[in-house]
């Protein structure tokens, strides 16, 4: 990216401030595109997480715990995790500010959260998903896939990556 010779580059949100810091007034959002293979046009989509905050119904101090729980997931605290961190909200509220409408890093993952992302399962099952999917990278950008054996190499991969790997 440094050198200028990538056109595209698929990250979460997460690596946008370093991703626009290196590319300066290029740098710029989009959800991801459909796709059309043999006619059929497809929506690429990526997956989704959120976090969660629980309190445990046996807990000696329930009401300080409640408290905490609602203060961590409030308003207030998205605004600070955005302003410092750079989290994307999802308060609506906060979402229809005119500092959150001025990000556009913002806009494009909230419409892709609400439009065509796909949850993510739980962390065990989305765990046996990466190895996969890396090995499976590596082989394309290798030339180890190609024209002849990508369907057979595609079905290896979606059987890896939905599987612990131990069955």
């Amino acid at each position: 990216m440094r050198e200028g010779t990538v056109n595209a580059y698929f990250c979460g949100t997460w690596q946008a401030a370093q991703t626009q810091e290196i590319l300066g007034d290029n740098f710029g959002v989009a959800p991801l595109p459909s796709v059309n293979v043999n006619g059929t046009d497809y929506q690429l989509r990526p997956f989704n997480s959120a976090k969660g905050i629980g309190v445990k119904s046996t807990t000696q101090y329930p009401q300080v715990a409640i408290e905490l729980a609602l203060y961590l997931g409030g308003y207030d605290s998205e605004k600070y995790h955005y302003e410092k961190r750079g989290y994307v909200p999802c308060y609506d509220e906060y979402l229809a500010t005119d500092e959150i409408q001025a990000d556009n890093v913002v806009m494009v993952d909230n419409y892709t959260v609400s439009n065509i992302a796909v949850p993510r399962m739980s962390f065990t099952e989305m765990s046996w998903f990466w190895t996969p999917a890396e090995s499976f990278g590596k082989e394309i950008l290798s030339g180890v896939v190609t024209k002849d054996n990508a369907s057979e190499k595609l079905q290896a991969f979606e059987t890896a990556a939905n599987s612990s790997g131990l069955e």
